[in-house]
């Protein structure tokens, strides 16, 4: 059987402006823009209350103009000599009146520490291998001072003191920062998670990547594949598909609305996608920084599909994963007489759907050489996963090719059932045509051969 095309253009263009004269999808179109807009600002405002929330609940941040203390006393016992020069540029004790104390005068202040008076004591401990310098901070009993406003202060003072030390003992300030910089202690790792990250692709652009690729394929599957099923279901209702099959070609009707509905969401996701990038510059630009310091706006890093060659990537993957489930939802829709029946084939189209969403979430956490190859070839489900594995590095350049030829194969055969058994579908007006038989329509000749067998 010839597969020709006759038609398709006018097809397409007939679907395309009928899906906007409906109100139906004009009302969608126009309602999913506006959603997509509207994330980003939910996400901010939602991530800030949480942050605010966490903040209240577990530190509240002391600020110099709201401090309770109106008087510092400060006693030090050790042989570090600290002045109230040395503690001006202090963000915290720089605002307040400070008074130095000797050990002698130490016992009288804290009996008559007032309310507003907080006593820092820096002294040294000799008991040990290794000598231990400690700072305290007391209170009265009654005083007004929190206990984070005290530890807040104590801090402080400690801070400065640690580079007073240092600088006794005649360190450069490149010596000091060095030793006050501290050290980032990473959690342990296997080797194979270790050689990963070699790639230079770290998990937060992993996930970040996974989570914004995953989560714009399943809402242009989920939308394309409902409306190609649906707009199938009503033209046959409607008998509109008698009058259509006599002068198109059967392929050419379905692929003409799979591709007027790829016009339909792309156009959704790109409206919608640009909007969204305005507004979370807007959002993060009025908002900034939460209390806690973190910008919620960078709760997930989407670097790694900004890169030129991983967005020709993205697109490809996009165009090859809408035909495959497009197309399939044009023989399941097919199959179909009523919108009863529809919903019945919309159900493995998106039980395969939602897997390949969960294995591309997952796919961060995937390292295994064989995994990673092996759902990586798997048709439909692959389309999800193997952009993501091959942009962070898990699997190679012709396993990445392999995948392209699998699906590629895989939407080919199903466009020959199409064509072979659209005409013989669209004239069903009983009950839904199942699987098993839609094969048998598509290879006759393997039906008969087994027949004779």
């Amino acid at each position: 059987m010839k597969i020709r095309f006759n038609g398709l253009r006018e097809v397409f263009s007939f679907t395309l402006r009928e899906t906007f004269k409906d109100k139906r999808y004009r009302s969608s179109f126009i309602g999913m823009i506006v959603m997509l807009i509207l994330m980003p600002v939910i996400s901010n405002v939602s991530g800030l209350a949480g942050a605010n929330a966490a903040s209240s609940s577990f530190e509240v941040s002391v600020d110099a103009d709201g401090l309770a203390a109106e008087r510092v006393l400060i006693c030090n016992e050790t042989d570090i000599p600290v002045t109230a020069e040395d503690l001006k540029e202090n963000a915290l004790l720089g605002t307040l009146p400070l008074v130095f104390l000797t050990p002698e005068e130490k016992d009288a202040a804290l009996s008559g520490l007032t309310d507003k008076e907080v006593l820092l004591v820096a002294s040294r401990n000799d008991s040990g291998p290794l000598p231990v310098y400690e700072i305290s901070g007391i209170v009265s009993d009654e005083s007004d001072i929190t206990a984070n406003e005290q530890e807040s202060l104590r801090d402080s003072f400690a801070e400065d003191y640690s580079v007073l030390r240092y600088e006794s003992l005649n360190l450069s300030k490149a010596a000091i920062g060095g030793i006050t910089g501290g050290v980032s202690v990473a959690s342990p790792i296997s080797e194979e998670k270790y050689r990963v990250g070699e790639l230079g692709v770290t998990s937060d652009e992993l996930f970040g990547t996974a989570m914004l690729f995953s989560v714009a394929l399943m809402i242009l599957v989920s939308l394309s594949t409902s409306f190609i099923i649906s707009s199938l279901v009503e033209e046959k209702s409607s008998r509109l598909v008698d009058m259509l099959i006599t002068s198109v070609d059967p392929l050419s009707l379905v692929l003409g609305k799979i591709l007027a509905m790829m016009c339909y969401v792309f156009a959704v996701l790109i409206f919608g996608g640009g909007g969204a990038m305005i507004s979370s510059k807007v959002v993060s630009a009025i908002m900034g920084r939460t209390g806690t310091g973190v910008n919620v706006s960078e709760i997930f890093d989407f670097s790694l599909i900004m890169k030129p060659v991983n967005l020709v990537i993205i697109v490809l993957a996009f165009v090859l994963a809408y035909m495959l489930y497009a197309v399939a939802a044009g023989i399941a829709g097919s199959a179909c007489s009523n919108p009863e029946d529809s919903q019945h084939a919309l159900s493995p189209i998106m039980f395969l759907s939602m897997g390949g969403y969960i294995l591309a979430i997952l796919a961060p956490t995937i390292t295994d050489q064989t995994a990673c190859i092996a759902l990586s070839l798997v048709p439909f489900l692959s389309t999800y996963i193997a952009p993501v594995m091959f942009m962070g590095g898990r699997i190679a350049l012709p396993v990445f090719l392999l995948f392209f030829l699998i699906n590629v194969a895989t939407l080919l055969f199903l466009s020959l059932i199409c064509a072979r058994t659209y005409r013989r579908l669209a004239m069903n007006d009983g009950a839904r045509v199942p699987l098993k038989t839609i094969f048998r329509m598509a290879f006759p000749k393997k039906e008969k051969e087994a027949a004779h067998v």
